[in-house]
């Protein structure tokens, strides 16, 4: 039994080693902001040109900290004001390779081999995406749904289904109606209602460009 608490105890500690707060890093903040871990990084803090548009260079960071591999993070809002950062990998000479780059206006980089995004632009949501590096390439972390967490209100009346083959209406709702948008699933956003009602509504039934009036308040695609 005594091998057992021990053991579970390591277990413990090897999982508290594994998994990395947020709330130790350090802040730069310009355009975007960048949180960081200190112990693996360098700032940089340089304006270049590039195109007729400036490029942020903010860092010099490893990403997994058992690879002695070392990163360039630059930011860029590009000519149509849409924020960006490009991630560079550093051979030992220091020369540039390109090799990942997505819209956001927050980047976190624990140095724990991920790295995670917070992004408006170009977006119908603040959308928050999970990357990790592996073999020299960045992949997206692939989650169970993102998360919107939006409350707002209908500008015309919709339909809620209680399944996505539409069987069964869970609600039909009012224009001016409070609800909260939950979660983007596939093709499908579930909607949660005043009273505390769920249902789904589909992306083509979800009024979102202009000239047309968005579905919901709030819940229009922020890009060009």
């Amino acid at each position: 039994m005594k091998k057992i608490f021990i053991l579970i105890f390591y277990l413990n500690l090897f999982q508290l080693a594994q998994a990395q707060s947020f709330e130790n890093l350090s802040s730069l903040v310009f355009g975007g902001e960048v949180k960081y871990n200190p112990a693996h990084s360098e700032v940089i803090k340089k304006i270049t040109n590039q195109d007729n548009f400036e490029v942020y260079v903010i860092l010099k960071t490893k990403i997994d900290p058992k690879l002695n591999t070392f990163y360039t993070i630059k930011y860029d809002e590009g000519p149509s004001a849409d924020p960006n950062f490009s991630i560079y990998e550093l051979n030992e000479n220091g020369q540039e390779k390109y090799i990942f780059s997505c819209g956001g206006e927050e980047l976190i980089i624990p140095a724990n081999g991920f790295f995670y995004t917070s992004s408006r632009s170009n977006e119908f949501y603040t959308k928050k995406r999970k990357f990790k590096l592996e073999n020299s390439q960045i992949k997206e972390v692939s989650q169970a749904a993102y998360y919107i967490g939006l409350k707002t209100q209908t500008t015309s009346i919709i339909t809620l289904y209680a399944d996505k083959q539409k069987k069964e209406k869970a609600a039909i709702l009012p224009k001016d109606y409070d609800v909260e948008l939950i979660i983007e699933e596939g093709d499908w956003f579930l909607i949660k209602t005043a009273f505390g009602l769920t249902g789904w509504i589909h992306k083509e039934n979800v009024v979102t460009y202009p000239p047309h009036e968005a579905t919901f308040k709030d819940f229009y695609f922020a890009g060009d």
